[in-house]
C-alpha cells in the first residue's frame, strides 16, 4: 500500500501538472502519443509492485529492498527511492507554484499532498 500511495501521488501530480504542458512544447501536435507509448512500461511497474506485494505481504519498500537485496545495499536503494520521490515532488511543486492555503481558489493537486 505504501508503493501503491507513493506512485499514485508522484504520477498523478506528473500526469496532471508537469507532463503535459512539456510533452506539449517538446512534441507539439504528436504529444498524443506520449501516453500510448508509456502505457506498456505503466503496466510492467503495476505488475512488478503487485507480485512484490503478493510475495512478500506486510512489507515496506525499505524491507522489500533489504530481502531482496540484502541489508546494506537495500538501505542504499531504499534513500534513493526516498530521495528520488521528494526531489521529483519538489519540482512538481515548484513548477506549479502552488499556493498552500488553498487561497487561490483550491488547486487540485495540493489536495493530493
Amino acid at each position: 500500500m505504501q508503493m501503491i500511495y507513493l506512485l499514485i501521488n508522484l504520477v498523478g501530480a506528473t500526469a496532471l501538472v508537469f507532463l503535459p504542458g512539456l510533452t506539449a512544447f517538446i512534441a507539439g501536435r504528436d504529444a498524443w502519443v506520449a501516453p500510448l507509448l508509456s502505457t506498456l512500461p505503466g503496466l510492467y511497474v503495476i505488475l512488478v509492485i503487485t507480485s512484490l506485494g503478493q510475495r512478500l505481504p506486510g512489507q515496506t519498500i525499505v524491507q522489500y529492498t533489504e530481502t531482496l537485496l540484502g541489508p546494506w545495499l537495500g538501505k542504499i536503494i531504499a534513500l534513493s527511492y526516498i530521495i528520488f520521490f521528494l526531489h521529483v515532488n519538489g519540482i512538481i511543486v515548484r513548477k506549479r507554484k502552488i499556493n498552500p492555503t488553498l487561497q487561490s481558489g483550491g488547486d487540485i493537486i495540493w489536495l493530493i499532498y
